[in-house]
């Protein structure tokens, strides 16, 4: 390799950079002591946005000395791949209710009022439900599905990536919670309502694009006890309505089409 850069603190993505051989090598941070030499530059200013986003441009425009200001993300059109999806462009909205972590799942129950309300009032004629690969992901969309009525359709999980990305940047709104494939929507510039609890709003908002964040407040308080702050984070997608989210799109799809 020319460069390998460890966008990432974290210790095991330092040492892949620190033996990787690679002409230039670059970490995010300042290594340890003993990896240290390993290292020609270490970014130790990301005095910037604390998205992760803006924090690897930073180390990425010092290491090529690239203009300081972070540019949107952005997924080229000539890597998208058709969907197949039987559905007009800017009639329809994304829900992807999946995410990495099961807390930050909302309940079912809530997609189901949100799309029937987007339905009804006449936001979208139709609601497509993203899936990935996993059997608890596929499940959920076709519950989902099932609970919305003859308007929803699910991706049952066999879209890839780049097929995905067309089907979102032909949509008129994404909603979704702290997950890769909010992001993707944002770097294909669709609207995009999205949905936090205990996720780190500030580092993985979506970020480009015309968004709103339904979200519920995860900074501790003065003296709360760590098991009473976990016990918190656990129920915030509880706290959060229906009618919260549905106040979001209803202005998202106001501003994108005025």
């Amino acid at each position: 390799f020319d460069f390998a850069l460890a966008l990432s603190p974290q210790p095991l993505a330092r040492l892949l950079v620190a033996f990787s051989g690679a002409r230039q090598r670059v970490c995010a941070g300042r290594a340890p002591f003993y990896l240290r030499h390993f290292f020609h530059q270490q970014v130790t200013d990301l005095l910037v946005d604390p998205h992760e986003a803006a924090q690897d441009f930073a180390v990425i425009s010092k290491a090529f000395h690239l203009s300081p200001e972070v540019p949107r993300m952005w997924f080229a059109s000539s890597r998208m791949n058709e969907h197949g999806l039987l559905v007009e462009p800017q009639k329809y909205c994304v829900i992807h209710p999946g995410a990495a972590r099961r807390e930050q799942i909302l309940e079912i129950d809530k997609w189901v009022v949100v799309a029937k309300e987007l339905v009804a009032s006449g936001m979208v004629e139709r609601v497509v439900v993203s899936a990935g690969q996993g059997s608890e992901e596929r499940l959920m969309a076709e519950a989902l599905c099932g609970l919305i009525g003859p308007v929803a359709q699910s991706t049952q999980g066999r879209l890839s990536f780049s097929q995905l990305a067309k089907l979102i940047q032909d949509a008129r709104l994404f909603l979704g919670t702290d997950s890769a494939i909010l992001q993707l929507a944002s770097a294909v510039r669709t609207p995009v309502v999205g949905v936090y609890g205990p996720s780190d709003y500030n580092r993985t908002r979506p970020w480009g694009t015309l968004s709103r964040v339904v979200r519920i407040d995860t900074t501790s308080f003065e003296g709360e006890d760590r098991a009473d702050y976990l016990a918190r984070l656990d129920r915030a997608m509880a706290r959060i309505t229906p009618q919260q989210i549905i106040r979001a799109a209803d202005e998202v799809v106001r501003l994108s089409h005025p």
